[in-house]
């Protein structure tokens, strides 16, 4: 992985052709790359930085050397005043056999050097070779001699590459637009489109498209019939459906963390222990443990924020840390305790605060609320920084962390005591209540309605009924049968109804004064972080990460809304629209924000092999329209075939947890609403985020070599 950017040296005129016009981003692209991006780019690749100047342009590249045996420098030297800058990787199958134990910015170099040497149309055949790299890259070869310069990213867009443009000093691309100048966002810039190769001619200064040879699957372009609605002509039965899915993402994990040069170094998971995370790190384990690479060990990275003002504990727990510790149990469970590592980073408000500026110049040109609050998650947990918690620790964790109250009910660990009698709320039988014409549930103790219940149980608890009580207010219409029960016949507890208010109450209770008899210390909050784990700084240098899953396999909730209106054929345009849009909406914005810490992000869900082949399974079966999802007894519809895969894997909590954004799941989108907008409510994922004091977060960067041609 690697940072790239040029800029040219001369002011020439933009004919931006294919490319959307951008709003002049006001500076001076000299100074900006040499004063100012550097710094971003630095952090994307620390082991080298360098700059070129050639007649026409400008060059500065970063390397994060993965592969090979040593590290190859960039840029790339093809001969003579010809260049190439890469930022990606090959995951087919026999690329480590292929690479022969050099990188692969320095095979695919000499193959470029050889078009260029041997071919009249070279720039159609560069493309036609970069069409054949099955993963991420982003790129841009200069030929001074043709006074032209090749740029662009892989067809799904997992690389990032925008580029602006100022009168002043012409076209600037870069993998990073690291904001503005004087602490301006920079509302100029723009994500580099993936319909294909862009080639700018240094003399005109026109810029033009070669479209991809093969369209990328789910592509306007493609004729593929994907997700296909007609299945009468298609076999595939759900469990054969499952073993695709399933060898498909073995595959795809598979070659994600093997292709590496240091075999011994951990491999990072942002962990929320929900499906998708889980399912990586189980698959990631299940891998290591055939290869017999037990000692190559995997960093389960779990980012939970702290509210503003509490910096030493957690009070509340956040709902992806309870789940997260839930699955990584089971994952131990699985697997072996050895091969996992809990990180537990716990984010002060604070925190995020004082790098709210460095956050939001890395999403750029995305500017939302949510992209901030999604990149402030991901830049924590790829920072990395966090409490290394044992085996027991967890165990004890979790015994002891509240439930979040809003971590679903199939997600709550709640063992069943002995002769204790269990009741399946969902599965009763709707009957009318005996004192209002309410429904009311056959196993309640009254016979009644929940309101109704609630006074009955109020009146048993206390020997004065008063008739100024809110709730005989609000059953006014009923009292007069309410009061003539007999109270003796009452009861204070109910099977069926609860006071939600005491049942919280109650459960806090209980959980802090556990925990301050096994702390024996007073006044503790509900749970203190700074009692568990050690001070860590993860070690890996590749993220699995579960971007793709959602779209790839229907996840989110309103795919299910739209199937309400349209059918499956709505389903299928929704999901094939967001596919469509990932490059522009979330892959460019996160590739910036988790290499701002040198590591690189690998995104198994998005393998070219996988989406071929989950394109081909009916679109019925992926949305379990004839209740597939039942043949793992499973809870919900979404994403039932990865569900499948998880139960597969023996990890059966994760298969049962709910879909939870991230920013939910973590809470920053709640910290951030009642700071901003002083509610919860109030705060709106799709508004323009204002940072307070944005303040140009310039990273010192070494001594760089330059070299002038």
């Amino acid at each position: 992985m690697c940072g790239i950017g040029f800029w040219l040296t001369d002011n020439t005129k933009i004919e931006w052709g294919p490319l959307a016009s951008p709003t002049e981003v006001c500076f001076d692209a000299s100074g900006y790359f040499e004063r100012h991006l550097r710094g971003y780019l630095r952090q994307r690749g620390p082991d080298q930085i360098k700059v070129r100047h050639f007649s026409d342009v400008s060059m500065m590249t970063s390397v994060l050397s993965l592969r090979g045996h040593n590290i190859t420098h960039q840029p790339y030297c093809l001969g003579g005043d010809r260049v190439l800058a890469f930022n990606g990787e090959n995951f087919t199958d026999d690329a480590e056999e292929l690479l022969g134990g050099v990188s692969d910015t320095e095979f695919l170099g000499e193959c470029i050097h050889h078009i260029l040497d041997e071919e009249d149309n070279a720039d159609d055949e560069i493309v036609h070779l970069l069409d054949t790299i099955e993963g991420p890259f982003a790129f841009c070869v200069l030929d001074s001699k043709k006074k032209s310069i090749l740029f662009g990213r892989d067809k799904w867009g997992r690389r990032s590459l925008v580029y602006g443009y100022s009168k002043s000093s012409g076209l600037v691309v870069a993998s990073v637009a690291g904001g503005g100048m004087n602490g301006s966002i920079g509302n100029g810039w723009q994500e580099v489109p993936v319909d294909g190769v862009y080639r700018c001619d240094l003399q005109t200064g026109k810029i033009s498209m070669i479209p991809w040879p093969t369209p990328p699957t789910f592509s306007v372009l493609s004729k593929q019939n994907f997700f296909p609605l007609d299945a009468s002509n298609i076999s595939t039965s759900p469990q054969e459906g499952v073993k695709i899915v399933y060898n498909a993402l073995e595959a795809s994990v598979r070659v994600r963390v093997q292709a590496a040069r240091q075999k011994n170094l951990p491999v990072g998971v942002l962990f929320s222990g929900g499906l998708d995370s889980t399912v990586l790190a189980g698959l990631a384990a299940k891998i290591l443990v055939e290869n017999n690479n037990q000692a190559r060990v995997i960093e389960l990275i779990n980012v939970s924020f702290l509210k503003d003002g509490e910096e030493s504990g957690a009070k509340e727990t956040a709902p992806d840390r309870y789940t997260a510790l839930q699955s990584y149990l089971e994952l131990c469970k699985t697997y072996g305790v050895d091969m996992f590592r809990f990180i537990a980073v716990d984010v002060p408000f604070s925190d995020v605060k004082q790098s709210e500026s460095r956050i939001m110049s890395l999403v750029c040109p995305r500017s939302s609320h949510m992209d901030f609050n999604i990149g402030s998650a991901l830049w924590f947990g790829a920072r990395g920084d966090g409490m290394l918690l044992s085996h027991a620790e967890c165990v004890e964790l979790l015994e002891n962390l509240p439930v979040p109250s809003d971590v679903d009910a199939k997600e709550k660990k709640a063992p069943k005591k002995a002769n204790e009698r269990v009741i399946d709320v969902s599965k009763l039988e709707m009957v009318k209540c005996k004192y209002c014409p309410a429904q009311a549930k056959p196993d309640c103790i009254h016979g009644a309605c929940r309101l109704c219940c609630r006074y009955l149980r109020q009146r048993a608890a206390s020997s004065n009924d008063d008739q100024n009580d809110e709730s005989t207010q609000r059953l006014s219409n009923r009292a007069k049968v309410l009061m003539n029960v007999d109270v003796s016949t009452l009861h204070t507890i109910c099977p069926i109804h609860t006071d939600t208010k005491d049942q919280k109450k109650n459960s806090k209770n209980k959980a802090e004064n556990k925990i301050v008899d096994n702390a024996n210390i007073s006044s503790a909050p509900a749970v203190n972080m700074m009692m568990f784990g050690s001070k860590y700084e993860c070690q890996n240098r590749i993220l699995l990460v579960g971007v793709g899953a959602d779209e790839v396999f229907g996840g989110y909730a309103r795919y299910f809304t739209r199937k309400s209106h349209d059918g499956l054929e709505g389903l299928r345009d929704e999901m094939v629209m967001d596919l469509r849009r990932l490059w522009e909406r979330n892959l460019g914005r996160d590739d910036r924000v988790l290499s701002d810490h040198g590591r690189e992000a690998r995104h198994p869900f998005l393998d070219e092999r996988l989406l071929a082949a989950c394109s081909n399974l009916p679109i019925a079966l992926i949305a379990a329209a004839n209740k597939e999802n039942d043949l793992y007894s499973l809870p919900t519809y979404d994403k039932w075939l990865l569900r499948a895969v998880a139960v597969e894997l023996g990890l059966h909590f994760a298969a049962k947890f709910k879909k939870r954004a991230i920013q939910f799941g973590t809470r920053i989108a709640k910290n951030i609403n009642v700071s901003l907008h002083g509610s919860n409510r109030k705060g709106k994922g799709t508004m323009i985020y204002q940072t307070e004091n944005v303040i140009d977060n310039i990273i010192a960067a070494p001594s760089i070599i330059i070299s002038t041609v």
